[in-house]
C-alpha cells in the first residue's frame, strides 16, 4: 500500500508528526511519501521551515501575482498511489484537481486542514462557498478540532466522513518547566531580566503583522509598570523594526524552538496575542502561562481553550 500526503512546505512543528508518520508506517509495510514544495523566501526568514531529506520536492508557480499556486505534481504517481491526503487550503489550485480526478477515477482522496478558510483577504472570502464545494468531492476530512466540524457538517458533509485529528505541535520540550526552574532562572539573568513582570510575544513577525504595535503596547504596559520587559520570539522580516527600538526593556530574540521556546515562555508572565491566535495559545498553556488576545474575529480553534480579553 502507498500514502502520499501532500504539502506546500513543511512548517517546523510538523517534523516530529511527518517523522512518525512515517516510522509507523514503515513498521506496518505501508510506503509513505510526503511530497512538498521548498518554503517561499519570507516563510525560510521567519525561522519556521523544517528540511526533511527525504520528502520529495515539488516545483511550484504563482499564478497571476494573486498569492494562488500550482504544485507540478508527478500525475501518474498522484492518481495511482492507493491513499492520497491534500491540505483544504485555497491557495494551491492544484489540491483540488488532484480532488476532481481522484474522485473521477474512484481513488481515495482526503483533505486535511481547518476544514473552512480562516484567512481574512477578500479573495478568501469570496471564493469560500466555492472552496467548500470542491473539497465535498473528496471522499473523507481530517479536520484539526472539534471546532472545525460546524462548517463542514453545514456544507452538508456527513458526519461519518469526518475525522478529527487534534492537530497540535510536540509539547515535550516543555515538560518540568516553570519559573523557579534552573534553565528559567538563567534565562532571565542571561538576557538582563531579573525578577521584573515580563510579557512574551511569539509568531512570524512579517511587516502586515504591524509588529510595530508590541512597541506600542510595551510603552503602554511600562506606563503602568515601569520594570516590566518585553520578549519576542519568532522570526521575519518585520524585526526589523523592531531591533530599530533599540529600548533596553525589548528582546528581540529571534526563532526560537523546541526546548528553548518554552523556556522563554516560561520566564514570561503571560503571552499576549496582537493578530489572529493560533497554535502559540498551545505553547503558552504548555507551560501555565495565560493568554491575552484582541478583541476580533478569524481566530483559529486553536483559542477556544483560552479567555477572551
Amino acid at each position: 500500500m502507498k500514502i502520499v500526503l501532500v504539502q506546500r512546505l513543511v512548517p517546523g512543528y510538523r517534523h516530529e508528526l511527518f517523522e512518525a508518520l512515517r516510522s509507523v508506517c514503515a513498521e506496518q509495510g505501508v510506503d509513505f511519501e510526503l511530497w512538498a514544495s521548498l518554503a517561499p523566501a519570507e516563510f525560510v526568514r521567519r525561522g519556521t521551515a523544517a528540511d526533511l531529506s527525504w520528502a520529495k520536492p515539488l516545483p511550484v508557480t504563482t499564478i497571476l501575482g494573486l498569492g494562488l499556486e500550482w504544485q507540478h505534481l508527478p500525475w501518474r504517481e498522484a492518481l495511482t498511489s492507493d491513499l492520497l491526503v491534500v491540505p483544504d487550503g485555497l491557495r494551491c489550485f492544484s489540491n483540488f484537481a488532484l480532488i476532481a480526478l481522484r474522485r473521477l477515477l474512484g481513488r481515495t482522496v482526503l483533505t486535511w486542514g481547518h476544514g473552512r478558510t480562516l484567512q481574512p483577504s477578500l479573495l478568501s472570502r469570496t471564493l469560500a462557498s466555492l472552496r467548500l464545494s470542491l473539497l465535498r468531492l473528496a471522499h473523507g476530512h481530517l479536520v484539526y478540532t472539534t471546532q472545525c466540524l460546524g462548517t463542514m457538517l453545514a456544507a452538508g458533509v456527513p458526519r461519518q466522513h469526518i475525522a478529527i485529528t487534534e492537530n497540535a505541535p510536540s509539547l515535550c520540550g516543555a515538560e518540568g518547566l516553570h519559573a523557579q526552574h534552573p534553565e528559567v532562572v538563567a534565562f532571565r539573568t542571561d538576557h538582563g531580566l531579573g525578577n521584573a513582570p515580563c510579557v512574551a510575544f511569539l509568531g512570524s513577525w512579517y511587516p502586515t503583522k504591524r509588529p510595530e504595535r508590541i512597541i506600542a503596547i510595551g510603552e503602554a504596559i511600562r506606563r503602568e509598570q515601569p520594570d516590566a520587559h518585553i520578549v519576542v520570539l519568532g522570526g521575519g522580516d518585520g524585526l526589523a523594526l523592531l531591533r530599530q527600538h533599540e529600548a533596553p526593556w525589548l528582546h528581540v530574540l529571534g526563532p526560537r524552538h523546541g526546548r528553548e521556546k518554552f523556556v522563554a515562555l516560561a520566564a514570561c508572565r503571560c503571552l499576549a496575542v496582537t493578530g489572529i491566535a493560533g497554535l502559540n495559545v498551545l505553547d503558552a498553556m504548555a507551560v501555565a502561562r495565560p493568554v491575552v488576545l484582541s478583541r476580533r474575529g478569524g481566530h483559529s480553534p486553536k483559542r477556544s481553550t483560552c479567555a477572551m480579553a
